[in-house]
């Protein structure tokens, strides 16, 4: 395994990282740009707008009067998830574009 990980990183989580291992238990954490508190820290509050939006339609879980999950509405999480990801992409190219036209001057 590449990045200087153990073996049981990453297959302890099915491969997706994210977790410590403490005292034979697994804690998990947040991955690094996870965070809408970081994401406002380095002046990208659009950024954390959206992921707000986007954990908050993945968790929309409401129970009816008997405590059954109800069904969510799919096109809230595809709206939220698309619009983080042409923020994303349109992030990407605008960062890339400044650090090829500024003047090291």
């Amino acid at each position: 395994m590449g990045g200087g990980r153990g073996a049981r990183d990453g297959q302890r989580h099915g491969g997706k990282g994210g977790g410590e291992e403490r005292g034979g238990r697994a804690l998990l954490t947040q991955p690094p740009g996870n965070d809408p508190g970081t994401l406002r820290d380095h002046a990208l509050p659009t950024a954390a707008a959206l992921l707000e939006t986007l954990h908050r339609t993945a968790a929309d879980r409401t129970r009816d009067t008997f405590g059954r999950l109800r069904a969510t509405d799919p096109e809230l999480f595809a709206r939220a998830w698309l619009a983080v990801a042409l923020y994303t992409d349109e992030l990407d190219r605008a960062l890339c574009a400044e650090a090829w036209t500024d003047d090291p001057s």
